[in-house]
């Protein structure tokens, strides 16, 4: 009788162990591979709730998704705009699925800068991109492929490296 009791409990810890490292195992590989081949056309907000598209560009497109009180991306914000070249080969969006206050108040900050601040209100874009850190850039063509993924602070050098060179034309 104790080893049937032995058999089944090892049987289910088993089992359990399994579940965990499946769940585990496809968790990571969701968050590393990016299901989306293109930026979507989805709608999303200035800070004076005015409906904006990401337009069509002969320029790649950075987007990156910050949140208010993260040091890491007010200096990913900041370093961008502080950049000369990287407006030379990229258009830059800052998303935030924050308030529209939070997001005045960062745009207040970059006033002079080249940085479009924009609102994902309803969480389209973020759920798209699969945004899980912030910072997160994505980098797009001026055709609005996908070419890549920055989790956390990234260097404006590292995301310039990959821009392809027909987008700096």
């Amino acid at each position: 009788m104790k080893r049937k009791i032995f058999i089944i409990i090892s049987a289910v810890i088993l089992l359990c162990v399994c579940l965990m490292l499946w769940y585990i195992i496809t968790t990571k590989y969701k968050y590393n591979h990016l299901n989306i081949e293109k930026l979507p056309d989805i709608e999303l907000f200035t800070s004076k709730n005015i409906p904006f598209y990401i337009p069509n560009s002969y320029k790649a497109v950075i987007i990156v998704f910050f949140k208010s009180d993260c040091q890491y991306c007010l200096d990913e914000i900041r370093q961008l705009s502080d950049s000369e070249t990287i407006f030379e080969k990229a258009q830059v969006y800052c998303v935030t699925v924050e308030p529209v206050e939070y997001l005045k108040d960062i745009e207040s900050n970059f006033f002079l800068s080249q940085i479009i601040f924009l609102q994902d209100r309803e969480k389209y874009l973020y759920d798209a991109l699969s945004v899980k850190h912030y910072p997160s850039a994505y980098l797009f063509t001026s055709d609005r492929k996908f070419i890549k993924r920055f989790t956390g602070f990234a260097h404006v050098n590292e995301i310039t490296s990959y821009i392809p060179n027909e987008q700096t034309d």
